[in-house]
């Protein structure tokens, strides 16, 4: 017979974060933002993270477009008190950032 064993376990808090893209149409190819070091080619892109991490992204500008002659521009980004193309932020909450281009 073996005695009692205790485990302990530890959990970290973590909040759901979305990364979109308004403005894109479904000829847009190759990267459309990069999540912590990771490029992502579709949008919305979601996934947990840690509270309180430091958490960075990139949107790609221009995007290119299967369509001979055909971009998007990045234009703004809104959602998370985030306005550039490209940052970090320390994850406090759920929530999205979501970038608008234009097609040029």
């Amino acid at each position: 017979m073996t005695a009692p064993v205790a485990v302990i376990a530890t959990y970290n808090t973590q909040y759901q974060i979305s990364f979109d893209a308004t403005g894109l149409g479904a000829d847009a190819t190759g990267t459309l933002v990069t999540v912590a070091g990771n490029a992502k080619s579709t949008v919305p892109f979601t996934d947990w993270f840690d509270a309180s991490s430091n958490l960075s992204y990139a949107y790609t500008d221009p995007v290119a477009s299967s369509i001979p002659g055909k971009q998007y521009r990045w234009n703004s980004t809104s959602g998370l008190g985030q306005t550039a193309k490209s940052g970090s932020f320390t994850v406090g909450g759920p929530g999205a950032v979501s970038a608008a281009y234009v097609t040029q």
